[in-house]
């Protein structure tokens, strides 16, 4: 299922004794993104996560309406704060969507990104210093810093 409920995060850190119900503290009453997402924290491990489902099918607009204003500023702002540890590493963006972290870092020695979208991963094969890949399977290659930005709400068994 592409559009997974949040709450399965907090069944699943629950279910494996990740986080104590008794521990948990409401840290914030929104998101930057969302003002109804309210954030909890476990006081114990300092595990941060939304309790509540906040996804719908028609949460994430189609690839073109994504690709704009807010994914730019967003990468902007990444980058900035990441740079002193982006800067000249070798990186893997897991789940790079439309691919702005990627295309507007130009301060990390190589680029690589794996991506399941098809639309996205069609789009970034056009930028030659980029390596993309279909799957997280890779083999004989290693990464100085590994990112992941928006992605594990996407999954169905965040815990493994």
């Amino acid at each position: 299922m592409l559009y997974t409920s949040i709450m399965s995060i907090y069944k699943s850190l629950i279910k494996h004794r990740l986080v104590n119900r008794k521990e948990i503290i409401k840290i914030a009453d929104r998101t930057r993104d969302n003002k109804s997402a309210k954030v909890f924290q476990d006081t114990k491990t300092k595990i941060v996560f939304l309790k509540k489902n906040l996804l719908k099918k028609n949460y994430y607009p189609s690839v073109n309406q994504i690709i704009g204003k807010y994914a730019l500023e967003d990468a902007s702002r990444r980058l900035k704060d990441f740079e002193s540890i982006l800067k000249n590493k070798d990186i893997l963006d897991v789940g790079f969507g439309d691919g702005s972290f990627l295309i507007k870092n130009k301060i990390s020695k190589s680029k690589s990104g794996v991506e399941l979208n098809i639309q996205h991963l069609n789009k970034m094969r056009r930028y030659k210093n980029i390596t993309v890949y279909d799957h997280i399977d890779i083999k004989n290659k290693t990464f100085d810093v590994i990112t992941m930005f928006h992605v594990l709400e996407h999954l169905d068994n965040q815990i493994i």
